[in-house]
């Protein structure tokens, strides 16, 4: 699991553009998870993008993207490691300044959801698939994946609220067992869930209820809400 030090470092590191697809993707997926992580995130790339929108746009030297990877990397003193992150998140952002607007672009991008940026990774695969469920509220629960990228995202519409120790928890079954998917984070009528482990050809994918942190034998406790084949 990613310690905090090794969130908020990787924060800094993508709100100056730093990292790779598979970073970034690994750092969306710990946001997804934590909300803690997930405004830390937010917060991150809001102070970037907030800085670069006040100065205007030219070339950036062509040292800069180095310098800024040598400061990102460079390790402080023990005593001012856990401070590390932000000093240099905004030391980054300061040497940023010469960027501007295109900068500024690029971090608004950065700040949607992980779920919804898999969604759009997912659409734009040439085997995007999806196929849905309906609700006993009358709505609907769709399941969107691509085979090529591993992925998959679950959209709900008027999703059933729960009691306050209830949760919904997404799972693949297959022949050697049910596997958890991931929590739902239902604060609203309309979630978009990141499916958190590597989708399978032939996974069927369903939701039930469990109490709030997800079922804690690791295999469901009720009878599933919805159930989707993938195949």
């Amino acid at each position: 699991m990613m310690t905090d030090e090794e969130f908020e470092e990787l924060a800094a590191a993508d709100s100056v553009g730093a990292l790779s697809d598979d970073e970034r993707r690994l750092l969306e997926l710990e946001a997804a998870r934590d909300p803690r992580r997930a405004e830390q995130l937010l917060e991150a790339r809001l102070a970037a993008a907030a800085f670069a929108e006040t100065v205007p746009a030219v070339d950036p030297p062509a040292r800069i993207r180095a310098q800024l990877l040598d400061a990102i990397n460079d390790e402080p003193p023990a005593r001012s490691r856990r401070r590390r992150p932000w000093f240099v998140l905004a030391a980054a952002v300061a040497g940023l300044a010469v960027i501007g607007g295109g900068f500024y672009a690029v971090a608004t991008q950065f700040m949607r959801p992980g779920a919804v940026v898999a969604l759009d990774e997912i659409e734009s695969a040439t085997d995007a698939a999806s196929a849905s469920a309906d609700l006993p509220s009358g709505g609907e629960m769709t399941l969107h994946w691509s085979e090529s990228l591993g992925q998959a995202v679950m959209t709900a519409e008027d999703l059933p609220d729960l009691a306050d120790d209830e949760q919904y928890e997404m799972w693949f079954v297959r022949a050697e067992g049910p596997v958890s998917a991931g929590l739902v984070d239902h604060d609203g009528a309309h979630p978009t869930a990141l499916i958190d482990v590597e989708m399978q050809e032939g996974d069927i994918f369903a939701v039930t209820v469990e109490k709030t942190g997800g079922s804690e034998s690791g295999a469901p406790t009720s009878d599933p809400l919805v159930v989707i084949e993938t195949s």
